[in-house]
């Protein structure tokens, strides 16, 4: 199942998920939010000229989030769309004990016991929160389904987490 509000790429070992950075894609520059009152001039003339670099170089924006699951690992990468911040999250894919959509706010809900328990992607709509949590689940149970037959073959250093 493919959605045009993302894309998957995959083979036999690595599924991956990617959500496309809105557009325009223009971060603010870190010195010029720390700026005072200088920043009140300095940002709309930072953000014109990253657009103009960014528009005239034909400099594609990262995305601004990648899911990648292989039977050991599930691996979050997010770029914040207003600074460009770059935000990682890495777990064993069999610990995830919820990936949903947040019931009480916008956002992606992850909760891998003992480690984290927090909302990813806030500002993305819930359609596409809803269609990510479906594609991600369908991808873990086929990982989850790898590292069965992986534990059938006596290879129990997979379920262990460990390479």
């Amino acid at each position: 199942m493919s959605d045009s509000r993302f894309k998957i790429n995959g083979s036999e070992t690595e599924q991956e998920l990617i959500l496309p950075m809105p557009w325009p894609y223009v971060p603010t520059p870190g010195w010029c939010s720390a700026c005072g009152l200088e920043g009140i001039v300095l940002i709309p003339i930072a953000l014109a000229c990253v657009f103009l670099v960014r528009t005239l170089m034909r400099i594609e924006p990262p995305p601004r989030a990648r899911f990648t699951i292989t039977p050991n690992q599930f691996k979050l990468e997010m770029v914040a769309q207003h600074n460009g911040e770059r935000r990682t999250f890495c777990c064993d894919p069999l610990k995830i004990g919820e990936l949903r959509k947040n019931r009480y706010e916008e956002g992606l809900w992850i909760e891998v016991p003992g480690l984290i328990k927090e909302t990813f992607l806030e500002d993305v709509d819930r359609d596409t929160i809803q269609a990510i949590c479906q594609e991600l689940g369908r991808m873990l149970s086929k990982v989850a389904g790898m590292r069965v037959a992986e534990d059938s073959l006596g290879n129990t250093e997979s379920l262990s987490g460990g390479s």
